[in-house]
């Protein structure tokens, strides 16, 4: 069997090669051959190309969204929504972030940049029953404990209650306790998908329970299992523990796992063990935490109540007394030794503190370095007039990194390298080949059991080949290596008949597109070119040279049509475990020039163009080694003091900088708070002359009548502020009167509130002077307010 793939790799550059200028680049000093201007691409479609539409569907607003659970993703029916090309008011266009990428990838190829902090440094699992030598030994009967994890939400922390060695207990006694049939159910020829899960079993035997206690007795021990039965003697207890069933799969005898799980109770099974960070985050991304869509349901259910508070069923092996893995499962799924970085390093060792060509010129941001901005600027290109093809409904997956025949490389016949080994390196750059022409294919959602499983389908409206899209790109102060490098990644180093690819379906052969460089002369271009080409040499001189490295000849042998394109198909998904087994010689990935009848690009050497010479870049490497450091690196070399030589020389001077730089926040202090006082005032204002205006057209408002001598208090209440928003005054006095167009409704309320009184209350109010008068005065006026009292008055004589 023959391992393909829609992609290969360019090796591994065990040299990374570390531009000598990169602590003198400014955006302020030039340099002495810096190049600043503008390049003009023309971009054509040669076969159909989607780049998805980020205004509309942009990662930003996907992430604020709720993420279906595991199980409502297997029950949605239909693929998901359609994406449409990026477009901006029907004006299509390729992003300026996907040419940059695209340009940015063939750059750190040719470049021989730093490769371990351009990928997520993931330490993948893996599970395989065949494997006696890396993974059945970690599960020996006496290296498995079960446990209860539990999340300290207070403290961030987790750790785990040990419940000892599990003893395990057959479907058959489980069906004579529970009158179940799950010995029948369980087979390989009537299991489906949702009886394979933990959460199916612990809701049709234990109607949810999962904190079932159970008393048992040990029957025999085989095979260095013990196995349980249940008994009406509570001499042992423990808790009845559900795992998931295991798929059909010729490994597994007599219908596949037979068995289910005791976590004993008891004072010897009740330390309580930490668990590192790293070994949760291995246990997450097993179980694809950071991916909802791909998410088990058994780690769905068991995540809510993790976090929730309460303890999970986990198992998990240790080691000088910490957790060193854990699942959720008996035979989980086993961290490798090495994650993707740490087999990086062992082959390429990049020195962290120093910036590669890629990092020079794009800008970055790493820990270990001030950030530095880049230096070129890719425009948005838009194209005049494009046509849309049907909508297309593909599988765009591809296996993960630690599918190890093609992720890892693979020089000698024998045992696999994985990332158990020390020696494992990774197979290098990942690159999509070209196809011939505009040659596409196809990658259908699998159909079972008749029906087409849409869920894992990507359905997207493809450009149709021949659109021809034009961008700008800004390049500032650049050297002229550093302009060589951005011609030589655009053009391949001046390389006929190659082509890059942007955007989605790349392994189905979209995206392969003709980068045309515009708006520079011919004699620069040549004269960078050789430059760069001239660096490179020297830089490589003792590592067998750069035009005729094995990293250049195969991205360009990628980056040309070749014959064969069915090699670049996808392998059907039993074929991936089938390469695996003993029963076959083992298979790997070839580099792609040995893959069929594969042709080699011809580069062309610019040598000729150039008046760099390695004694001239041996001058200016020793010139700039003398060259004072950049701003960004002194204020960093000021913040390490103990590393400058003159020490209490530099404090001085950033006392004396923060000095004034204090005493300008000062000042811009005093005047954000002024201008926020003047802000807030203004806006105070407006709100008083709104409040005005609805007060004008509505009238008071008046809050529901209450007895006793507080009703009074609620009514003046009312009044003073209706007169305070009526008349736009911030605290009452004695003028201005209440509002005569509304005098009448509230003589009425004070009416209401009058005849609520008992009558000494009301006794009180017709006095002479007496506070409730004052306060008529103080509203409506002398004459009104006798004439309210003296109606009051009446009325409390029966004579109205």
């Amino acid at each position: 069997m023959t391992i393909k793939a829609p992609f290969n790799f360019v090796p591994l550059n065990k040299k990374v090669v570390y531009p000598y200028w990169a602590d003198s680049v400014s955006h302020d000093v030039p340099f002495s051959d810096g190049q600043s201007g503008c390049l003009e691409l023309e971009i054509e479609a040669i076969s159909p190309i989607f780049v998805r539409n980020g205004q509309k569907q942009g990662s930003a607003k996907q992430e604020s969204q709720p993420q279906p659970s595991a199980a409502d993703a297997k029950t949605q029916t239909g693929a998901s929504a359609q994406q449409d090309f990026s477009n901006d008011q029907d004006k299509y266009f390729l992003p300026g972030t996907s040419i940059k990428g695209a340009v940015r990838s063939v750059l750190e190829i040719m470049s021989f940049s730093k490769l371990a902090d351009k990928v997520n440094d993931h330490q993948y699992s893996f599970r395989d029953l065949r494997d006696d030598k890396d993974y059945l030994p970690s599960f020996k009967p006496e290296k498995v404990m079960g446990g209860w994890l539990k999340y300290d939400e207070e403290k961030e922390e987790y750790h785990i209650t040990s419940a000892g060695r599990p003893g395990r207990i057959k479907h058959e006694e489980i069906d004579r306790m529970f009158g179940q049939f799950i010995s029948n159910e369980f087979t390989i020829q009537n299991i489906s998908s949702s009886q394979k899960t933990a959460k199916y079993k612990y809701d049709q035997i234990l109607s949810g329970n999962t904190r079932y206690e159970v008393a048992v007795k040990k029957t025999i021990s085989a095979h260095g299992l013990d196995y349980y039965e249940f008994s009406e003697e509570p001499n042992i207890t423990g808790y009845l523990i559900f795992t998931g069933q295991p798929g059909p799969s010729g490994i597994f005898k007599k219908g596949g796992k037979r068995s289910e799980f005791i976590f004993f109770k008891g004072e010897e099974n009740t330390t309580s063990l930490p668990v590192s960070p790293l070994v949760i985050r291995n246990f997450k991304f097993a179980y694809f935490d950071h991916d909802r869509n791909k998410t088990s349901v058994d780690w769905e259910f068991w995540r809510k109540k993790l976090y929730n508070g309460e303890e999970i069923p986990v198992f998990f092996s240790k080691q000088d007394g910490k957790v060193v893995h854990m699942g959720l499962s008996y035979l989980y799924k086993l961290p490798f030794n090495n994650s993707v970085r740490a087999s990086i390093y062992k082959h390429q060792k990049p020195d962290i503190q120093k910036l590669d060509l890629s990092q020079v010129i794009f800008g970055h941001v790493t820990p270990q370095k001030l950030p530095l901005k880049g230096r070129v600027s890719f425009g948005h290109a838009y194209a005049e007039q494009v046509e849309l093809l049907e909508v297309r409904t593909e599988v765009l997956g591809s296996p993960k990194a630690s599918y190890y025949p093609i992720y890892i490389w693979q020089p000698n016949k024998g045992q696999y390298n994985t990332f158990m080994h020390e020696e494992a390196e990774i197979s290098g750059w990942k690159r999509y080949p070209v196809r011939k022409g505009n040659n596409t294919t196809n990658n259908p959602p699998p159909t079972i059991n008749g029906k087409t499983n849409l869920n894992v389908a990507t359905r997207f409206k493809p450009v149709k080949e021949g659109a021809v899209f034009r961008c700008r790109v800004q390049y500032h102060n650049l050297r002229m290596i550093e302009l060589g490098a951005l011609l030589s990644a655009l053009t391949f180093h001046g390389t006929p008949d190659t082509f890059h690819s942007i955007g989605m379906a790349k392994p189905l052969g979209l995206g392969k597109v003709k980068i045309r460089v515009n708006g520079i002369e011919t004699s620069l271009k040549q004269a960078c070119l050789g430059a760069y080409e001239c660096y490179m040499e020297n830089e490589l001189r003792n590592n067998g040279g750069w035009l005729r490295s094995e990293q250049l000849a195969q991205l360009l042998a990628m980056s040309i049509e070749q014959e064969n394109d069915e090699m670049l198909a996808y392998m059907a998904l039993k074929d991936h475990a089938s390469v695996k087994t003993k029963d076959h010689t083992k298979q790997s990935l070839p580099r792609y020039t040995k893959i069929g009848n594969r042709r080699t690009a011809q580069i062309t050497s610019f040598l000729n163009h150039t008046f760099y010479t390695d004694q001239l870049l041996q001058q200016e490497k020793e010139r700039f080694a003398t060259v004072k450091p950049s701003a960004g690196e002194l204020f960093k070399q000021i913040n390490d003091a103990e590393e400058i030589r003159f020490q209490a020389e530099l404090k001085y001077y950033i006392e004396q900088l923060m000095s004034t730089v204090k005493e300008a926040e000062v000042q811009l202090l005093t005047t954000r708070e002024q201008l926020d006082e003047l802000k807030q005032k203004s806006i105070n204002k407006q709100n008083r002359e709104l409040e005005s205006i609805k007060a004008k057209q509505n009238g008071p408002e008046w809050k529901e009548l209450t007895k006793g001598s507080k009703s009074f208090e609620n009514l003046s209440k009312d009044a003073d502020t209706f007169i305070r928003t009526y008349h736009q005054r911030k605290t009452p006095d004695a003028q201005p009167q209440f509002p005569i167009e509304f005098s009448d409704q509230l003589v009425k309320k004070i009416t209401e509130v009058f005849i609520s009184l008992n009558k000494r209350e009301k006794n009180k109010w017709v006095e002479k002077n007496s506070a409730q008068f004052k306060k008529f005065e103080q509203w409506l006026g002398k004459e009104k307010a006798t004439e309210i009292i003296e109606s009051l008055k009446r009325s409390l004589d029966g004579k109205e």
